[in-house]
């Protein structure tokens, strides 16, 4: 069986990065199919994951010449995101356009690309508000084999954004949400969701993420004790970036930050500019604390069991897929808000928490294998 996902698998960007490849490895390891990452990428989202962005004229220039100091580790990685992928993902051929992309999932120009199944998700797929979004995450053609959401997040998008595109989202046999939130979204547009699912990071073993972490360039186990960092909101950057120096001032740690937005904390010591997706496992894996604001940096803190806090704006404006992932699975207690939290080093996560985390994952992946067994590999989960 044949089985096409459609993602964000060419964003430099390492949750998209990880979601992709481990969807598609899960899949594959269900005997009898063969899932692949439908290479779309259109002129318009090549333009945009460019080296120097989509901006023309002196703004290009101006934006060039900015990044000129760090055209050596910006490349290096680039070339680390496009090994990970060369080795890690199968791909289709490259899809430009929906028409492009219908001809394929239908096998008209070449019966054996027909898709069985055609899968859209995860990551913020049916989010219209993202800059890479296209309709063709919504599969807006007759298609000879069944569409499926999987972990669909809509990301800060409410109903009257996606509405645009609900007759396509009504094609769909089965649609799953990565969070509640987005779930109720759907719903109230009168979509059928049939559960709340794991991101697909989750579908892979912890053993497995380590073998990958263990592939990369760069080894991080007999370094220094550190705290990683790993922070995406830029208004809030420097409050993070107190909160983190103040819990390695008290455990004695050094701090080791993958720099994901350029700013004035790209200067500071222990800014990592070249981390490819092997790197990022590598540097979560040996760290002896996590300090992050991302989703993926979150999940990752709790696949490797690591001491960690994922720091979140104020209350009000909170991040519903940290907050969703961390009461899942009894670690609510490890998200700090601005405005509520002031940088006091937090007791460590005792042996018998990480134990009870471990059972509320497999219960929280279980009902997402159950969801890809009946949905997407029709295997009947009576048997």
């Amino acid at each position: 069986m044949r089985i096409g996902i459609i993602t964000y698998h060419f964003a430099e960007n390492y949750g998209s990065a990880f979601q992709s490849y481990a969807l598609s490895a899960y899949l594959n390891s269900i005997d009898g199919l063969d899932a692949f990452l439908l290479d779309y990428v259109t002129d318009r989202q090549e333009m945009n994951n460019s080296l120097y962005g989509h901006r023309k004229g002196l703004v290009k220039v101006a934006l060039a010449a900015a990044y000129l100091p760090f055209h050596t580790w910006r490349s290096r990685k680039r070339k680390r995101f496009q090994l990970f992928a060369s080795q890690h993902y199968s791909l289709s051929r490259r899809l430009k356009n929906v028409e492009q992309l219908q001809r394929f999932a239908n096998g008209i120009d070449d019966p054996s690309e027909a898709c069985d199944v055609l899968v859209s998700g995860s990551d913020q797929v049916w989010n219209p508000l993202i800059t890479d979004f296209d309709e063709a995450f919504f599969f807006p053609f007759s298609s000879n084999g069944k569409k499926v959401g999987y972990a669909i997040s809509l990301g800060p998008a409410v109903g009257d954004d996606v509405r645009p595109f609900l007759n396509d989202a009504k094609d769909f046999s089965s649609i799953s949400s990565r969070e509640r939130g987005a779930a109720d979204v759907l719903i109230d547009l009168g979509l059928n969701v049939d559960r709340v699912v794991c991101d697909p990071v989750f579908l892979v073993g912890a053993d497995e993420w380590r073998k990958l972490a263990n592939k990369s360039a760069v080894n991080y186990s007999n370094a220094k004790p550190y705290i990683a960092c790993y922070f995406l909101n830029k208004p809030n950057m420097s409050t993070y970036f107190k909160w983190a120096r103040s819990i390695a001032s008290e455990l004695d740690l050094e701090l080791r930050i993958v720099n994901a937005a350029y700013s004035k904390h790209t200067f500071q010591k222990g800014v990592i500019l070249d981390s490819g997706p092997l790197e990022f496992l590598n540097l979560f894996m040996n760290a002896e604390f996590v300090c992050t604001d991302s989703f993926h940096g979150t999940a990752f803190s709790t696949i490797f069991e690591k001491q960690f806090l994922s720091f979140d704006r104020a209350n009000g404006c909170t991040d519903a897929r940290k907050s969703d992932l961390l009461n899942a699975l009894d670690m609510h207690d490890r998200l700090m808000r601005v405005g509520e939290y002031n940088g006091d080093c937090p007791e460590p996560i005792q042996e018998n928490r990480f134990e009870k985390c471990r059972k509320l994952k497999q219960s929280y992946v279980r009902s997402s294998i159950d969801f890809i067994n009946e949905e997407i590999a029709g295997i009947s989960n009576e048997n």
